[in-house]
């Protein structure tokens, strides 16, 4: 069951310092850190330089999609996952008037893990090494 939900990170970015609310769309399939536990791991590790793009309910262009997928395996008790973090702009195509998100910049890590414990250290050195490393051109 694909569940799918738009969470606005304002007390994450506000505890770094950061006067700007970064919108972030959680998107999980599979068993693994449902969009509420996902959002609540994901949100305050968020920073750097990503965290200058205002809000899209705010006059905002951009925002951060985060997908992860993710199957059991009972044969070996394990979880194959990806994880996939994008910044996207929002652009409207001129001819229809239809509002879509266009992908700046895409990190993924995927793998296989024995428990949500790796899932997780593997999430947060892909926000430390990369997420928060971009600068917006």
């Amino acid at each position: 069951m694909k569940t799918i939900a738009r969470v606005l990170v304002f007390g994450a970015l506000l505890s770094v310092g950061s006067t700007h609310a970064l919108t972030v769309a959680y998107i999980t399939e599979g068993p693994m850190m449902r969009n509420a536990r996902l959002a609540k791991f994901v949100g305050p590790q968020i920073g750097g330089p990503i965290t200058a793009l205002a809000d899209l309910d705010k006059g905002g262009t951009h925002r951060l999609s985060v997908r992860l997928n993710s199957k059991y395996f009972s044969e070996d008790k394990s979880f194959l996952y990806i994880i996939e973090f994008d910044v996207q702009q929002r652009v409207t195509d001129r001819d229809s008037g239809k509002v879509l998100f266009a992908t700046l910049a895409k990190w993924y890590s995927w793998g296989i893990v024995p428990s949500e414990t790796e899932l997780r250290k593997n999430i947060a050195e892909l926000i430390a090494s990369k997420v928060n490393t971009w600068t917006p051109e």
